[in-house]
């Protein structure tokens, strides 16, 4: 009853506690700097990780401030809807993902800390003496479970990154990066089953007998991502000749990529996004992402607990779009419209599992079919990491106008045309050669490089004279 009463009292300390924890538990409480409205008292900066929290808390009052001037209103009102819709929950989600996974930053954090609180505010050494023993002894608890987790995939022998991924029973995959080599052996994998944040089932031959994402259960995904990327990391770097500082950052690689595969981080890596396609394309009138991004934000007005739905009910990814008009119907509803996106082989890429199970599964479980030639270019991979290749992505294309004689760049239905052709072209090529594919040689690799360069090649010739008539 006493409890009862206290937790039930504003202002006791163990309504403090109670709504302190309530905060967490949800991920809202104060970044570094701020003021913890449960306890009247300003968090404090303690460690390197509470640095960035403090600048997420600058960022956090830049947009939140307020103003007598109405255009100022409404700019800040713009920036927090477009980038910064929430500024404590990405902070907080990441740091505990941090937190739980075993690394040397939070090790010297908390000796660090440990340095601090066994030192009082008159400069007397004693133990602790900040009273941050708890808050420590925790940390130092996270990353003894961080240590026994890296500790049972090892033993399980279930993580990426080893010689033998193609033949293990279980497989669990970290993040992929976004660059245009990481971006192919990410499409490659997405495409065999072993996309990023995947436990994969697999049988002996190599293909997929069931599988599930676990991108979206945070912030047990960032822990468990992070951990997979660092040992993947060191496992690749170190068998392919690198040293320690190569596979540190990989590791850190690898946390940018989740940085920008969360749909909470989302707003600012749009940001980044953005910024960078402006300094390479400052032409705004043909500038796709530019067009992407606006339609987004028009699209607002449609809520997403309709649109995701729609979304979900269509079979096929999609390409991009041909123009505003197109893209800002397409984001208001989300279903065909936009032709279908294509693989290197010329096949429509599809959604794992049915309509309704997309919608009602957050982990789009269900089975992928592997691409005998995707599973070569992995094996190979993952003996030789230094020597890896995978074919890139078409993102944009020229052709020869045999009238003008000049190069132009394809239109979006031109290069869907093309991407779909090229494809095919590269697939039958691929028919006609003998590969190895459960131990393939770099003799494997170099004619699949020479078939993918002739199909492209040879396809974009040939429209080349369809599309001068156009």
């Amino acid at each position: 009853r006493f409890m009862k009463m206290e937790v039930n009292t504003p202002g006791s300390r163990s309504y403090q506690l109670a709504a302190s924890k309530a905060s967490r538990a949800i991920f809202s409480n104060p970044l570094p700097g701020q003021k913890d409205m449960s306890t009247g008292e300003t968090v404090k900066v303690h460690d390197l990780g509470d640095l960035a929290g403090l600048g997420a808390a600058a960022l956090n009052k830049f947009v939140t401030q307020d103003h007598d001037n109405m255009f100022a209103k409404a700019t800040l009102g713009a920036l927090r809807i477009c980038f910064f819709p929430f500024q404590r929950t990405p902070f907080n989600i990441l740091r505990k993902g941090v937190r739980y996974t075993l690394n040397p930053f939070s090790l010297f954090d908390i000796g660090l800390g440990i340095v601090q609180n066994s030192k009082s505010d008159t400069g007397e050494w004693k133990w602790n003496a900040q009273g941050r023993n708890p808050e420590l002894i925790e940390r130092a608890g996270m990353q003894l479970q961080g240590a026994m987790l890296m500790l049972l995939i090892a033993g399980m022998g279930a993580g990426e990154g080893d010689d033998d991924d193609q033949n293990k029973d279980v497989l669990m995959t970290g993040s992929a990066p976004f660059t245009p080599k990481g971006r192919a052996e990410r499409d490659a994998q997405q495409r065999s089953g072993l996309g990023p944040y995947r436990i994969s089932f697999r049988r002996k031959d190599g293909s997929e007998r069931c599988g599930f994402n676990y991108g979206r259960i945070e912030p047990m995904a960032t822990t468990l991502a992070a951990t997979l990327d660092l040992m993947k990391s060191v496992k690749r770097t170190l068998r392919g000749g690198g040293d320690a500082s190569q596979a540190a950052g990989a590791a850190l690689g690898g946390f940018a990529a989740q940085a920008q595969d969360k749909s909470f981080m989302k707003g600012i890596s749009d940001l980044v996004a953005l910024g960078t396609n402006l300094l390479a394309d400052p032409d705004l009138k043909d500038n796709r992402k530019m067009q992407q991004f606006l339609a987004a934000r028009f699209a607002m007005v449609m809520p997403n607990l309709i649109k995701q739905p729609i979304r979900e009910t269509d079979n096929n990814f999609r390409d991009r779009s041909d123009g505003f008009m197109q893209e800002l119907m397409y984001q208001m509803v989300p279903y065909g419209q936009k032709s279908s996106k294509v693989d290197t082989y010329g096949e429509e890429v599809k959604k794992v599992g049915t309509a309704a199970g997309r919608i009602a599964d957050m982990t789009d479980m269900g089975t992928d079919t592997v691409n005998r030639h995707d599973e070569m270019l992995m094996r190979f991979r993952d003996k030789h990491p230094d020597q890896a290749w995978f074919p890139s992505p078409i993102v944009n294309a020229k052709f020869k106008n045999a009238r003008t004689g000049k190069e132009e760049e394809m239109s979006p239905p031109q290069l869907a045309e093309f991407k779909k052709l090229a494809g095919m072209r590269v697939a039958a090529l691929l028919k006609r050669e003998a590969f190895n594919i459960s131990n393939p040689t770099e003799f494997d690799i170099k004619k699949m490089k020479a078939a993918v360069t002739q199909g492209r090649t040879e396809m974009k010739h040939a429209l080349s004279f369809k599309f001068s008539r156009q």
